[in-house]
């Protein structure tokens, strides 16, 4: 499931895609800016086996979204959503309550996610990730803050 920088592919076709490709393991959707909620739903609904999940830089994206595939996708291990300004810490909590298998998660300039706008304060999400999902061998979080560079966590 590579669809990345696809400007030509639609919610509705990522619904197709899921539901005739079940045995997906990997949903990589990267800079598809016109996709939205709908198609991660799709595919956190259809494809159970998912591992690694790659929806960064997607602009319609937002806590239901993501709380559907923290829920469904229990199985997987990898999530990479940098740069979707419409994620708060709402569904990183999900994710990491739902899925099980966690290994990795990867976030940069995440604007809603506590510790994105205090790059001094670890805070709710980066804490219940540490604190719940045993599994997570490695968490990057980058923060800029008016164009600087400011802080990058990474817990092995």
């Amino acid at each position: 499931g590579e669809i990345s920088d696809c400007r030509s592919m639609s919610d509705t076709g990522v619904c197709v895609l899921a539901f005739k490709c079940r045995g997906l393991h990997r949903y990589t959707a990267y800079r598809c800016k016109q996709l939205s909620d709908t198609s991660i739903i799709a595919v956190a609904s259809h494809c159970p086996l998912l591992q690694k999940v790659h929806v960064g830089n997607q602009d319609k994206l937002t806590d239901e979204g993501l709380k559907t595939a923290g829920v469904e996708m229990q199985r997987t291990q990898r999530y990479r959503f940098g740069q979707c300004y419409k994620i708060s810490d709402e569904a990183m909590i999900v994710i990491a309550k739902g899925c099980l298998k966690l290994r990795r998660i990867y976030m940069q300039e995440n604007k809603l996610v506590s510790t994105s706008y205090h790059p001094s304060v670890f805070h709710l999400t980066l804490e219940f990730l540490i604190t719940q999902c045993y599994q997570v061998f490695s968490a990057d979080f980058f923060w800029w803050f008016r164009g600087k560079f400011y802080f990058k966590a990474r817990i092995f």
